[in-house]
């Protein structure tokens, strides 16, 4: 694992759209109710310290984090991890009384990843070992109402978390011509999870695919552009950018952490919005 979960408490959100943001108290939500995607401006979000499982969601956190940085935030990230079992109900509508949408970081492992770092493996996701959860937070998700962004399966061009199709087949040859086993897998795994969210009627879910801003290993096979599941699975082009990360000397300039990924993920579709979903130095 890589040091950049020690600087989760200094990620940001940053994407397209205008700042308009209200308190809202607890109420049930009004059909077609949308994220609006302004045509200038940006969002501002974050991720605050929430605790070990970046899951402990409160009011308090929120509001000191907004006094430190003078400026209420418009999207909040925190994870939801398969080992839970459980959609984060108490999290979002934290959240959501705050006045701002969720980011779900919805990743299948047990948190740690040290534990059984296998026990939701894209094989058996695909075999429906885990349909009953699936559709559990599927019904959460549905039942809360409001917009609720969700990444799923972050990172997948990476080699540190054990969804990466480099622990999947890699660069062996695919069942479909010009496919690799790794970024195959990852795809059926993640259209799969997406069918069975809709299927369920949580249409207030919006899918953001969200890739390392880097390839590792940075192969043909490898890049963001191979585990992409489809357009019709996707509503946001979300993308990780971290500064350095280790001692010694060099420091990554905004042009290397971001500029020169940004035009790859924007290749990926001409029109979706774009959000930088992790980013720290």
């Amino acid at each position: 694992m890589k040091l950049r979960e020690l600087f989760r408490l200094c990620r940001l959100i940053c994407l397209l759209g205008t700042l308009i943001l209200v308190y809202v108290e607890p109420a049930k939500a009004t059909p077609n109710e949308k994220l609006v995607i302004p045509e200038r401006g940006a969002y501002t979000g974050a991720y605050v310290d929430f605790g070990d499982m970046e899951d402990s969601v409160t009011l308090e956190s929120l509001q000191q984090f907004e006094e430190l940085v003078r400026k209420p935030q418009a999207i909040i990230g925190f994870s939801s991890f398969w080992g839970r079992q459980t959609f984060p109900s108490e999290a979002v509508q934290i959240v959501h009384n705050y006045g701002a949408v969720s980011l779900i970081y919805w990743n299948p492992w047990d948190g740690s990843g040290k534990s059984n770092p296998n026990r939701f493996s894209l094989e058996s996701i695909l075999a429906g070992s885990w349909d009953s959860y699936i559709d559990s937070w599927a019904a959460g998700a549905k039942a809360f109402g409001h917009p609720l962004m969700v990444s799923w399966g972050l990172e997948m061009n990476g080699n540190w978390f054990p969804w990466s199709g480099v622990f999947a087949g890699a660069g062996e040859p695919g069942s479909s011509p010009g496919d690799t086993k790794g970024p195959e897998a990852f795809k059926k795994a993640y259209r799969y999870v997406v069918d069975r969210v809709r299927r369920a009627s949580a249409d207030n879910v919006i899918w953001v695919y969200h890739v390392n801003n880097s390839s590792d290993p940075d192969v043909p096979w490898n890049t963001m552009a191979a585990y992409y599941p489809g357009d019709e699975y996707v509503d946001w082009l979300g993308m990780s950018a971290y500064g350095k990360q280790y001692p010694g000397p060099g420091w990554s300039t905004l042009e290397q952490s971001i500029g020169y990924y940004y035009p790859k993920l924007a290749a990926l579709h001409p029109t979706k919005p774009i959000i930088l979903a992790e980013w720290g130095i």
